[in-house]
């Protein structure tokens, strides 16, 4: 994640045709194993994901303004 400068990661699998949330990462928190499914979860964007899984390209952060 510090690569990447991102704070939070999460980790997304595809089952029966549906995206879960195995697992979250932040900075400060650590890793948080949750196994919910996307569309329950209030902490990752689903819009971003969205994105992503259209493009299939990769997001990435903007820089921190000083």
């Amino acid at each position: 994640m510090e690569n990447a400068r991102a704070q939070k990661a999460a980790l997304l699998v595809l089952q029966q045709g549906d995206l879960v949330v195995e697992a979250v990462a932040s900075i400060n928190e650590g890793v948080t194993l949750v196994s919910v499914p996307l569309s329950t979860n209030e902490a990752i964007p689903i819009t971003l994901v969205n994105s992503v899984k259209h493009s299939l390209k990769t997001i990435r952060p903007l820089a921190k303004v000083p």
